[in-house]
């Protein structure tokens, strides 16, 4: 499930986390700390059919923890 909102976030961005708010304090760590090892992979890892804004070359920046 991690692995699905990770690319969730991929395609939609900032506008998944307030989604997220139903998700536990643990759970919603648990995805913000996978957001960010996904974010950090060198691009060349990732693949060529990667989609999302990475293609449209939108950096994104690691997500701060959220504290509920």
């Amino acid at each position: 499930m991690v692995d699905t909102l990770v690319s969730m976030y991929e395609s939609l961005g900032d506008w998944l986390l307030p989604q997220l708010s139903g998700l536990s304090p643990a759970q919603q760590k648990l995805v913000t700390i996978y957001i960010n090892r996904h974010m950090e992979r060198p691009a060349a890892s990732k693949g060529k059919g990667g989609g999302g804004s990475q293609q449209q070359g939108e950096p994104r920046l690691p997500l701060a923890p959220r504290h509920m």
